[in-house]
């Protein structure tokens, strides 16, 4: 399977720690030039995002656009399936087994979640050696994931222009682009370089954060009814016949 890494030319030390897990892992690994968002000029910016956004630094733009390039590159090139990692993960020695694994039994449209996600459903989609797959009830972060090609091709047409952060995994499975799985126990971690940030970039102030939540809560308000019909009968489906599970505990 295809590995991309998203790093930022001058993040040379981060490339070279990805550079070195793939190759002791024996893994296609392409490094792809990450978007940074601080370079774009106003009009690029304008260009690449819609009115309604809940993007609102630099950073968050060139982490979106980062990776819808990549889903991009993945339909043009009729790739099947690919994994994305960002710069700041260690991987499992685990891997490339997963990675053959999967692509026997990947879904047309899905995606999977190689980090820990926040909740999941009881329910195992597919046993593999060692670990299990399950629908991710809530997740964030794009630091690893695999993706189908179909799946690539429609997460590229929901999110650009970009109008959302690139880790809106639950609103992205409502609004029924592919099935959002997650693996269990995770196979990819987040590394030290992890504590400093280079493409999504933080938030500089208050009024930034506030404004936000202010275009995040009108993003909700706006979505079209069946996706706020979706989200509410995943919900219920999800806590009538299955267990929540959060970081280990049943709930």
């Amino acid at each position: 399977m295809k590995v991309f890494i998203i790093n930022l030319p001058e993040s040379i030390e981060r490339k070279e720690h990805m550079l070195a897990q793939c190759k002791a892992l024996s893994l296609d690994a392409e490094v792809f030039n990450a978007i940074a968002g601080r370079k774009l000029t106003p009009e690029e910016v304008s260009m690449h995002t819609r009115d309604l956004s809940e993007i609102t630094t630099p950073g968050e733009l060139g982490c979106a656009l980062s990776h819808i390039s990549i889903y991009r590159k993945i339909v043009e090139n009729n790739i099947p399936h690919a994994l994305i990692v960002e710069d700041d993960i260690t991987m499992n020695e685990s891997l490339p087994l997963i990675l053959h694994k999967i692509t026997e039994l990947i879904g047309k449209k899905e995606i999977i979640l190689l980090n820990q996600a926040k909740q999941y459903l009881s329910k195992v989609v597919r046993t593999l050696p060692g670990h299990r797959v399950h629908p991710a009830a809530e997740a964030d972060l794009t630091c690893s994931y695999i993706i189908t090609r179909d799946a690539a091709a429609s997460m590229l047409k929901l999110l650009y222009p970009v109008w959302l952060l690139a880790d809106r995994w639950q609103l992205i499975r409502d609004f029924n682009v592919a099935d959002i799985n997650c693996l269990v126990p995770p196979a990819c971690t987040l590394s030290e370089h992890a504590q400093t940030t280079t493409i999504a970039g933080r938030y500089s102030s208050e009024a930034e954060i506030q404004q936000s939540e202010l275009m995040w809560q009108k993003i909700k308000k706006a979505r079209p009814l069946s996706v706020k019909i979706r989200s509410v009968l995943w919900r219920l489906y999800s806590r009538k016949y299955y267990k929540v599970i959060k970081h280990g505990v049943q709930s």
